[in-house]
């Protein structure tokens, strides 16, 4: 995050066409299937210089690892579809729940990366968060905090983000549409 949010911030202007992407989707990602904030039009990545560990490593997995992956994900998801429902009477919808990045068969590379190579780089990065912890920058809480959550918490703190979330996640659900996000991404522009 850090290295992304100085590139941004180093290119006020990507900055700001990118800004309202990460907002949309961060407010919407469990309500409605969308690509990446980062990516143009023409699914290009926008900051493919310091793009994250995940998206590095996307191509190396076999496809025994990548569909093993997406069980996981789809559990995770399952979990938070019921969640969801219990904790707010929130009923997230199939196509996020079950949504599936296509495998990436055309993938070439000159140099391959082992199981264990990527489980190093993974394991650096929980180092390296955990540095942050240990020395009291972050709380436990924020351990493992997905990118564009980190955008949003550079606006909103967690518990005001979260409670917008809910509020556009309803009204997105029950208009396909939400107000709120719409005077949000208003105020954000530049």
């Amino acid at each position: 995050f850090l290295n992304i949010y100085k590139y941004l911030n180093n290119n006020r202007a990507l900055k700001n066409k990118l800004l309202p992407k990460i907002l949309r989707y961060y407010f919407l990602e469990l309500v409605k299937k969308m690509p990446c904030p980062f990516l143009t039009d023409e699914k290009t990545c926008t900051i493919y210089e310091v793009r994250p560990l995940a998206c590095r490593l996307f191509g190396y997995w076999s496809k025994e690892e990548y569909e093993n992956n997406y069980k996981k994900v789809l559990k995770e998801n399952r979990s938070n579809y019921k969640y969801f429902k219990k904790a707010y009477n929130i009923i997230l919808p199939d196509e996020t729940i079950n949504h599936k990045i296509k495998y990436c068969e055309k993938f070439i590379s000159n140099k391959k990366i082992s199981k264990s190579e990527r489980q190093s780089m993974i394991d650096s990065i929980f180092s390296i968060e955990s540095n942050f912890f240990m020395k009291g920058l972050i709380s436990e809480e924020f351990l493992n905090t997905g990118l564009v959550s980190w955008f949003v918490y550079t606006i909103y703190d967690k518990k005001e983000s979260g409670e917008l979330r809910l509020k556009i996640m309803r009204e997105y659900l029950n208009n396909n549409e939400s107000n709120l996000l719409l005077k949000i991404l208003k105020t954000h522009q530049v």
